[in-house]
């Protein structure tokens, strides 16, 4: 990304020199799907006081968010797909997401977390 990030900051000081119109003809076969980035990088220059305070990334503000399914909540999961369901034929999905709140596996779950962990671990509910 500082190869991108420098090569903005190498034509945004060439289109000083040319019409800006004239850079974005030379940006766009270049990097069509990063149209809005380009902009974006001309504010954040202008913004920065520093190319150095420009060029590094910014600190992260909030860490990163802990993932719900943990791997004993999924070995739970696993567990339970692989054990005889009670009243069923067979577990469903829904059945397995609703078994692990009520076992205190975990707070709350939805059944595409589950189907997730299945898929991951290729196991079939079949």
């Amino acid at each position: 990304m500082k190869t991108y990030t420098a090569l903005f900051l190498f034509l945004l000081y060439v289109s000083q020199f040319i019409t800006y119109f004239a850079v974005c003809l030379h940006l766009l076969p270049l990097f069509q799907p990063l149209v809005g980035v380009v902009n974006d990088t001309k504010k954040a220059f202008i913004a920065a006081e520093s190319i150095c305070e420009f060029l590094q990334r910014k600190k992260r503000e909030t860490p990163p968010v802990k993932p719900k399914i943990t791997g004993e909540v999924e070995a739970h999961i696993i567990a339970l797909a692989c054990s005889p369901v009670p009243g069923c034929a067979k577990w469903g999905v829904r059945l397995l997401a609703d078994k692990c709140v009520e076992l205190n596996y975990i707070d709350s779950i939805s059944f595409k977390p589950v189907q997730r962990v299945l898929k991951k671990h290729s196991l079939s509910l079949i």
